[in-house]
């Protein structure tokens, strides 16, 4: 028995070998690989990377600045550090709403919206039972940082403060603020409500993606018309990088909000835009005046070192997509199938810098991320750092191909020359692993016989041995 199963031994590894050789041939073959997320920033001083932009040295206690349309993170100090966030809150506020709620509904100033604030808190002085439209409501909020008015507005949308808290937690989490708790729709001091400034960033990510939000957010003053029990109100902005005149002005600012408390310090949330690149900036924790100083300073280093690419410059990245088990040398992996970038985020870059000079993951979506027969997201990186990334699903683009043939026979001929020599490497690697099947076929029937052979002799000189 000890000598068939050391022969049964030798013939599986045997089979092994052949087996791994033939997959050698077939890279695309290998088990699915998922590159490693990019990890949290760490709460730390900024340090420059090797080969990226010399950052600028800033005041504020903690701050980050994004590309808006990736998310990649362009300076970090601190970022991920949980800091009170005080009225820069009411972002997030005015997001939900804006998702939820028509401009033209009517609230009512009744029960919680009316709790007494703090001294020094700003109000737009409402009275028990006024009516006011939405659309006037988020400009008191998000103009004058009215805390009377986040209230009313938590309140119009969930019943409750407390209500509404859970809802702003579910939320933040899905914008991909991670590090977040909320207590409250205003900022209102509490030691259970803090954030990072990458949070923030991203929640102000998701903010700007609505024309209503930027159009309030981004404007300078307001005239909440007459209500039921009370006149018109002039409400003016409160982030001096948006007033022309003001020694902060930036004029490439699009959008804001301020926020103060004595635990916070001066925070500042702020979205520009400028020659086709997107921009948010959070500094949090900073002195007076500090946190615009701080944050032009961002915004100038953003503006001044980095570009995004435009689609053409991304696409020439085509032809390379690598994983930690195997690489695919092209994107067209046989002449009927292509993957198809189905939705790029930006691709944002130091000027002077080049696709060329980026590595290409790709990473496996989970199920529960698969969608529009997406499978798989090309996540562009350098240095770790993730800059972009496109979404890929497998295209067959057979039918399509033949019907095209069909109409010109001159195209099919011309088709048919350059798809010649695909052709004759997919047909030769196709032999070569036709071969190696029928090497392992081989072998495994070999084995079969020998071993068949050997228990006959076995049994043989067992039933002699017992005569």
């Amino acid at each position: 028995m000890f000598r068939m199963y050391e022969f049964l031994k030798g013939k599986i590894c045997i089979s092994l070998c052949f087996l791994l050789i033939s997959l050698s041939f077939f890279p695309g073959s290998s088990v699915r690989a998922a590159a490693e997320e990019n990890p949290r920033l760490s709460d730390e001083e900024y340090v420059t990377a090797a080969d990226w932009p010399e950052a600028p040295r800033i005041s504020a206690g903690a701050a980050v600045l994004i590309e808006a349309g990736s998310g990649t993170v362009l300076y970090a100090k601190n970022a991920d550090s949980k800091r009170y966030p005080a009225s820069i809150t009411k972002i997030l506020t005015a997001l939900i709403t804006i998702e939820n709620c028509a401009l033209s509904d009517t609230l009512v100033f009744e029960g919680e919206a009316l709790d007494p604030l703090p001294d020094g808190y700003v109000s737009i002085d409402p009275s028990e039972g006024e009516k006011m439209s939405v659309e006037d409501c988020l400009n008191g909020l998000l103009l004058k940082s009215a805390n009377d008015a986040a209230n009313a507005l938590a309140v119009h949308n969930s019943g409750t403060i407390a209500d509404f808290a859970k809802i702003m937690n579910r939320r933040a989490e899905q914008a991909g603020a991670t590090h977040t708790h909320f207590t409250n729709p205003s900022g209102l001091a509490d030691e259970n409500h803090y954030t990072t400034p990458y949070d923030m960033a991203m929640i102000m990510r998701a903010c700007i993606q609505h024309e209503e939000f930027l159009q309030i957010a981004g404007s300078t003053s307001y005239t909440i018309p007459a209500t039921n029990t009370h006149g018109a109100r002039y409400v003016e902005m409160r982030h001096e990088m948006l007033k022309q005149g003001s020694e902060f002005y930036y004029p490439y600012c699009k959008a804001g909000k301020t926020g103060f408390t004595s635990a916070s310090g001066y925070t500042l949330i702020t979205y520009a835009q400028k020659d086709g690149v997107n921009l948010i900036a959070c500094v949090m924790q900073c002195e007076k005046g500090e946190q615009y100083r701080s944050t032009r300073a961002l915004f100038d280093y953003g503006f001044e070192n980095f570009r995004v690419l435009t689609e053409n410059e991304a696409e020439k990245d085509n032809s390379r997509l690598t994983t930690g088990s195997f690489a695919l040398n092209q994107i067209q992996v046989s002449r009927n199938f292509t993957l198809e970038k189905v939705d790029s985020s930006s691709v944002i870059l130091p000027k002077g810098m080049t696709m060329s000079d980026l590595e290409t993951v790709l990473r496996y979506l989970d199920p529960k991320e698969e969608e529009d027969g997406c499978f798989a997201e090309a996540v562009y990186q350098f240095e770790g750092m993730k800059l972009g990334t496109a979404r890929l699903r497998l295209t067959e683009n057979r039918m399509q191909v033949g019907s095209r043939l069909q109409d010109n026979s001159v195209e099919q001929e011309n088709s048919s020359e350059k798809e010649k020599p695909a052709d004759a490497d997919y047909r030769q690697e196709l032999q070569i692993f036709c071969l190696c099947m029928a090497g392992i076929v081989l072998v495994l029937i070999t084995g079969l016989i020998l071993t068949a052979a050997t228990l006959r002799r076995y049994r043989k000189e067992k039933m002699e041995n017992e005569q």
